[in-house]
């Protein structure tokens, strides 16, 4: 058979060992058993980090890790394929029908809104599918009429950036301590606008691609769009670059 394992950057390095021990050798001891038994399986596992970062980490064994490695799949998260916004949030509200047992759909301007919204550079669905999952539920249970208006879906949006803002809002001072050599000197304003440039600047792949990002609304209104050397001068003021920012 198949065994899926969510996760497995969550086992401590005795479970993992146990978990090896499996797989070199096909044979384990059952809970309560002082017998061994054969288990023939393909293993497929998931973890919500490279790979490579955790072995580095020290969070994944090096021997597990080889043996794992022999095919590696990523799935993107949700702010890197945006193009799937609409059909997964269109299946999840097909889903909340029959959960709730009643139609239910967008209004054409509400939904338009709403994909707005949700595929612009600066959402960045730190939940991945969960976060659209909460928020199609939200949206489908709140339309008692069987419609969801333009408003509930601007009531959505608060809720969404309101909770993500509280969740991230504690971690803005360890990030810049861990960079900004002189954080504590910075204002407030300073300091939330650089904790947002340097995430931005680690969930992408280069500095072009960064900039592209942060940028993807004022470099409308500019002739020259070089938007990687705007962000190397944003960086600059405060004696960062792109290696300081990403850790390489």
């Amino acid at each position: 058979g198949v065994l899926f394992l969510d996760s497995i950057d969550e086992l401590g390095w005795d479970e993992q060992a146990a978990l090896l021990q499996v797989l070199e050798t096909g044979r384990y001891c059952p809970v309560g058993s002082e017998a061994e038994v054969t288990a023939r399986f393909h293993l497929v596992a998931s973890a919500a980090s490279d790979p490579g970062a955790l072995l580095r980490s020290g969070r994944l064994r090096p021997d597990l890790h080889a043996r794992l490695s022999q095919w590696l799949v990523r799935l993107p998260p949700l702010r890197e394929r945006r193009q799937d916004i609409q059909a997964h949030l269109l299946h999840m509200i097909d889903s909340a029908e029959r959960q709730l047992g009643r139609k239910t759909g967008f209004n054409a301007d509400a939904l338009a809104h709403y994909l707005r919204f949700a595929q612009e550079p600066g959402t960045l669905w730190p939940g991945n599918l969960r976060d659209l999952q909460a928020s199609a539920h939200r949206m489908a249970v709140l339309a008692e009429r069987g419609r969801i208006t333009v408003p509930m879906v601007e009531a959505e949006i608060a809720t969404l950036t309101g909770q993500w803002r509280a969740a991230s809002a504690d971690l803005d001072e360890a990030l810049l301590a861990e960079v900004v050599p002189d954080a504590a000197g910075l204002d407030e304003f300073d300091r939330a606008q650089l904790a947002a440039v340097i995430r931005a600047c680690r969930e992408c792949s280069n500095l072009s691609a960064a900039g592209r990002r942060l940028f993807a609304m004022s470099r409308k209104e500019k002739t020259s769009q070089n938007d990687a050397d705007r962000l190397r001068k944003y960086l600059a003021r405060f004696g960062l670059d792109w290696a300081a920012v990403v850790g390489s």
